[in-house]
């Protein structure tokens, strides 16, 4: 599956806005722009494992596709969801506190996009990376 690997951040698009809009303190930001993100995204058997990395800052999804997952953002915080396959690409959709979002990632071109937009309609942000 083209989406399995670590991916470092080539570009990032209203990044800063949309880290404000789920309310993570100044330092996150801080280090997305500074030192970028790394994501890993790896599978064991019928499940994924996405590993979002900002320097020492770890964040793991443990999902299997289909199937609502609960676990915790950077802030301790519950995120709820669900990830499914359309076509070629892999979306969730999740709740972190009160905030709804779509992310959506897809591989073209020996990158990985990364397109999140909330339930709003006001914010999206988009990350390219490629294979670190």
């Amino acid at each position: 599956m083209a989406f399995l690997g670590v991916w470092s951040t080539k570009k990032n698009e209203n990044l800063e806005d949309c880290m404000k809009e789920l309310g993570l303190p100044s330092y996150f930001l801080k280090l997305a722009k500074d030192i970028g993100l790394q994501l890993e995204i790896s599978k064991d058997g019928d499940g994924y494992t996405v590993k979002h990395v900002a320097s020492v800052v770890v964040s793991d999804q443990h999902f299997k596709l289909g199937q609502d997952f609960e676990t915790n953002n950077w802030l301790g915080e519950k995120i709820k969801g669900a990830v499914t396959m359309e076509g070629n690409s892999m979306i969730a959709d999740t709740t972190e506190g009160t905030v709804k979002s779509k992310t959506k990632l897809q591989t073209s071109d020996n990158k990985l996009h990364q397109l999140r937009e909330f339930a709003t309609g006001t914010k999206t942000s988009e990350i390219i990376y490629v294979k670190a």
